[in-house]
């Protein structure tokens, strides 16, 4: 309903394709790469739905510590659906971020304030059998996201950060 009123106010049709189409038109005006987006409903539950990392930081570049996006964000180790993440690393109470778990989808997206950086935007997208199991996330998000963020600056440089390449199962 959300999306068709958008289509309604931006469009003057209350239809999901005009919701999608002034969706993608303001991604496009704030300069979101929209290379590899599918988008096909307002729900974000359709397996069809698609958005890469780059499309997700450009979008969260756009707000900062003062805008009520970054303060509705669960918080590391104390509230929302990362309450019982990140419990005993640098990130805890400190890390604002929002996750999104579907059928073999695990995504986890957000900011991390630093004293001398400001906000480091990140984005953890992660899809394939099994990737939405505890026991596969947990340590990519626990282990390789937290000695990153944590340790900044020391930590990896941009290119071992950039997106691994699509693995495909045989």
């Amino acid at each position: 309903m959300l999306l068709k009123e958008i289509g309604l106010i931006g469009a003057r049709s209350g239809s999901r394709s005009a919701g999608l189409g002034v969706v993608l038109d303001r991604l496009t005006a704030w300069g979101v790469p929209t290379a590899g987006i599918a988008l096909v409903d307002g729900s974000g539950l359709s397996v069809d739905n698609k958005v890469t990392c780059a499309a997700m930081l450009a979008v969260l570049g756009r707000f900062s510590e003062r805008d009520v996006l970054y303060n509705s964000l669960s918080i590391a180790g104390q509230s929302g659906t990362l309450a019982g993440y990140f419990v005993g690393t640098p990130l805890e109470g400190v890390m604002h971020g929002k996750t999104g778990t579907l059928t073999d989808v695990k995504g986890l997206a957000g900011y991390m304030p630093t004293k001398d950086a400001g906000l480091i935007t990140f984005v953890v997208l992660l899809q394939g059998a099994g990737v939405a199991e505890d026991s596969t996330f947990r340590p990519i998000w626990e282990k390789y996201l937290a000695d990153a963020l944590g340790s900044y600056p020391a930590g990896p440089s941009v290119e071992e950060m950039l997106p691994a390449a699509a693995v495909s199962s045989p």
